[in-house]
């Protein structure tokens, strides 16, 4: 029912003079339960007690500051249960109310934390008021005690926060705003700390495949952190929240995270301009008061050797200064041939809370890496060429160099616990020198060799990004509100010049190296990115079972590309809505349904007639289903969805050799992820996937084609059991990733075969003094089965690795 028709009649009630007894309360609890759903007639008719349904389960409660007489009342009409007590002893007691998701026992000790009193049950539904043997002081600037305001759930986990265990149950990817996953109308899914250690993730691709609707890509010669969402190649990696550059990311891997949020479906209108299907954010590790320092040595096969430290705590007395630095050092050679990397990454962290309302962060990170650029093996017929996969068809010469420094800083400042400003800027420059040498993909007259060519690129780019959001939460009537304006402008430049030729044919079956490299000079190519956009998000709680999400997101993007004998630029504006609402079934079932747009990639050139290209597009429709299960132990969340790319260049049939913006491709499938804990000593994380992807209007000739790289079905799952007893401290477990078949390229020419990979890790914890000592190996590929991860082109499949072994030796102090 409407909450305003619970105001009105719980004032009614309340100011009736002639009942100022205990029963007044008693009275006032129950005619509000009778304008609700009442969870005591619900569980009566189940056979259940309105204790045993509310005492361990999760509710949302907004309820508005006040008298606390007035909150409790509404408290426990909400929840369904009689509470018992007299007005009288709470008179001069105010509460500034209770905002979020609770149990009955958790709910009752918040809003009476500081008051003096406790709940006690005396029955099935009914509890009293008594007093507290141990009070505490309570007060207000204006000498009427106050009790603490309450914003937050009561297990006090945050978006920013680090969770314990493999269940994430609040984001901020979705909306830029600390909200719980139940009241958000996307498919979202978090991989958190825990999941990343116990699987060793060194890389990002890594982590992602325990993601449903997400396949981690290894192109670009395996620099540059790829991935297909929902059907869609895309390169765009958030860094809390920021897009920063993301080639050469290949070191860095996840040192510095604290757990990676994966948001599926368009992004335009929190992250401006970008593929539809999806958008990953890395949250970094930020600085805590508590202070501890974390050491791991990791070995393996391929002579791994990777050392990485955390450390944090604070720089003075009343905590008002936190610092955190985490490095790491690698040095890798690999199951292919003439390939290996070595890598240095550090990103220290620095917080100043100027007040308790203002807080400044300043975050550096710095990368330099040298490795090798692998491009996989090639295409016979419609497989993968039946050679070792550890053949590598290019140079020893060939590989990249990169340099990279990031420098940010945030300013929060509350005006209001209510009224929130943040500003982010952020710099960035990267040196890159790469070298490749590529094969054609096609045979020659021979049947045996294949031409390749010679690239090679110098690039020096820069970019700065400023961010500014005002938060406010707010009510109009009966409607809370979550209200989230900002403004972003994102500029970037790159001088890449660069040189692209033929160069000496390979024997694909027996190759020989020892080609010498060109030397020659680079022609000029640069690029310039100014993208401004304005956006305002509104979440809504229209009652505690319906939340509407509206957004939209006004974007200008001018891009400039120049070569040695032209410069083109492109000058794109698009406005892109969001609507979404969700509706709690119960505590622990929400359904919800979404559309949204996207602004994707400018489209360079003219067509026939002249005209500049409008830039790509798409819609997407979503519906879904989220559960919190087993007390909110376990989370299940099932996403069927209808995408659609539109404006994607092709050739135009009517004029040969110019372009047309007919093309379309349109994906369509279900998302189902599971994460948390089935028992205190079984966590779990499960994904499944299925994706029908395809061009639905083309005119290269693959109108109807299967789009490359992603499987029509897919699925992971990874779990781990500890120990107790005499073996307390020991972990073991394990995974499997299944990826069914997938197409080569969009011509759909060849296919890479699907596969099903096992992964198994033991590890074992104690202390020794203060210190807590970890030691864990862990098998990928148990079963040292053969497959391949990704592919661009019939010159670019990669392999997938091997039967390896990563054990780690780790110490906390």
């Amino acid at each position: 029912m409407p909450q305003t028709r619970t105001r009105n009649s719980r004032k009614s009630i309340l100011t009736c003079s002639t009942l100022g007894t205990a029963a007044q309360v008693m009275l006032t609890s129950m005619a509000l339960s009778s304008l609700y759903t009442s969870p005591v007639l619900a569980a009566e008719s189940t056979g259940v007690t309105a204790t045993q349904k509310n005492y361990a389960s999760t509710q949302q409660y907004v309820i508005e500051g006040g008298p606390l007489s007035d909150v409790l009342a509404q408290f426990a009409a909400t929840a369904g249960v009689q509470l018992v007590f007299d007005p009288s002893m709470l008179s001069k007691l105010r509460s500034k109310g209770l905002n979020g998701r609770y149990t009955l026992k958790q709910g009752f000790e918040e809003l009476l934390r500081g008051s003096g009193y406790e709940s006690e049950e005396k029955g099935v539904g009914t509890y009293l008021l008594r007093e507290n043997k141990q009070p505490e002081e309570v007060s207000s600037e204006s000498g009427t005690p106050t009790l603490p305001e309450v914003r937050v759930q009561a297990d006090k986990e945050r978006a920013s926060t680090p969770v314990k265990g493999y269940l994430a149950k609040r984001s901020s990817t979705a909306t830029k705003t600390d909200t719980s996953l139940m009241e958000v109308p996307a498919s979202i899914q978090v991989v958190t700390q825990d999941v990343l250690e116990d699987r060793q993730v060194i890389r990002l691709q890594q982590s992602l495949e325990t993601v449903s609707g997400i396949i981690p890509s290894y192109n670009g010669g395996n620099t540059i952190q790829q991935y297909y969402a929902r059907g869609f190649l895309s390169s765009v990696v958030l860094r809390d929240g920021y897009r920063g550059r993301s080639l050469g990311n290949f070191l860095q891997g996840t040192a510095h995270l604290e757990r990676i949020e994966v948001l599926k479906g368009p992004a335009s209108v929190l992250y401006g301009r970008g593929e539809p299907g999806g958008v990953i954010n890395q949250v970094t590790k930020q600085p805590l008061a508590t202070p501890f320092t974390a050491i791991k040595q990791q070995f393996g096969s391929y002579d791994l050797s990777r050392t990485t430290i955390d450390s944090t705590g604070s720089l003075n007395e009343d905590n008002s200064v936190l610092y955190r630095v985490n490095a790491a050092y690698e040095n890798l050679d690999s199951f292919r041939d003439n390939i290996d990397s070595e890598g240095t990454y550090l990103a220290p962290v620095l917080l100043w809370k100027l007040s308790d309302q203002t807080q400044i962060k300043f975050d550096l990170q710095y990368e330099k890496t040298s490795q090798e650029l692998d491009r996989g093996i090639v295409a016979v017929g419609t497989r993968p060429a039946s050679i070792p996969i550890s053949r590598n068809l290019a140079e020893p010469f060939a590989g990249q160099k990169l340099e990279s420094l990031q420098g940010g800083l945030k300013l929060t400042h509350e005006f209001t616990p209510n009224l929130t400003l943040r500003y982010q800027f952020v710099a960035e420059q990267t040196n890159r020198h790469a070298i490749q040498v590529t094969p054609s993909g096609t045979f020659n007259a021979d049947g045996r060799t294949m031409n390749r060519f010679f690239f090679e690129q110098k690039e020096n780019f820069n970019s700065t990004f400023n961010m500014l959001e005002l938060e406010a939460k707010f009510n109009t009537g009966s409607l809370a509100h979550k209200t989230l304006i900002g403004t972003d402008y994102y500029e970037a430049t790159s001088k890449a010049p660069f040189v692209f030729r033929s160069f000496t044919p390979v024997d694909v079956y027996q190759p020989v190296y020892g080609a010498s490299k060109p030397n020659l000079p680079l022609a000029h190519s640069a690029f310039s990115n100014d993208w401004y956009g304005v956006y305002m998000q509104d979440q809504i709680q229209v009652s505690p079972r319906v939340h509407l999400l509206l957004g939209g997101r006004y974007d200008q993007a001018k891009t400039v590309n120049e070569s040695a004998t032209s410069k083109s630029n492109t000058d794109d504006e698009r406005f892109t809505p969001r609507t979404g609402i969700v509706f709690s079934m119960s505590p622990e079932v929400s359904v919800y349904g979404s559309y949204t747009e996207s602004f994707g990639a400018a489209n360079s050139g003219l067509s026939f007639s002249g005209q500049a290209f409008k830039p790509q597009t798409a819609k997407q429709y979503e519906t879904g289903l989220k559960s919190e299960l087993l007390d909110g132990r376990l989370s299940a969340n099932i996403a069927a969805y209808h995408l659609t790319k539109q404006n994607i260049l092709t050739a135009d049939i009517a004029n040969p050799g110019f372009s047309s913006q007919a093309g379309e491709a349109r994906s369509r499938g279900v998302d189902v992820d599971v994460s948390g804990e089935l028992t205190p000593q079984v966590n779990l994380i499960a994904s499944y996937t299925y994706t029908d992807a395809k061009f639905t209007q083309n005119n290269d000739g693959n109108q109807g084609n299967q789009l490359s790289g992603v499987p029509k079905q897919a699925a992971s799952l990874w779990g781990k059991y500890r120990l107790l007893g005499q073996l307390n401290g020991m972990t073991l477990g394990g995974g499997v990733v299944a990826q069914g078949e997938r197409q080569g390229d969009d011509a759909n020419t060849f296919r890479l075969p699907g596969f099903t990979r096992f992964d198994a890790f033991m590890a074992y914890r104690w202390k020794a003094g203060n210190h807590q000592l970890t030691t864990q190996v862990n098998v990928e590929n148990l079963f040292d089965k053969e497959y391949f991860n990704a592919s661009s082109s019939r010159a670019e499949i990669h392999p997938g690795y091997p039967r390896r072994v990563i054990a780690s030796v780790g110490i906390e102090f």
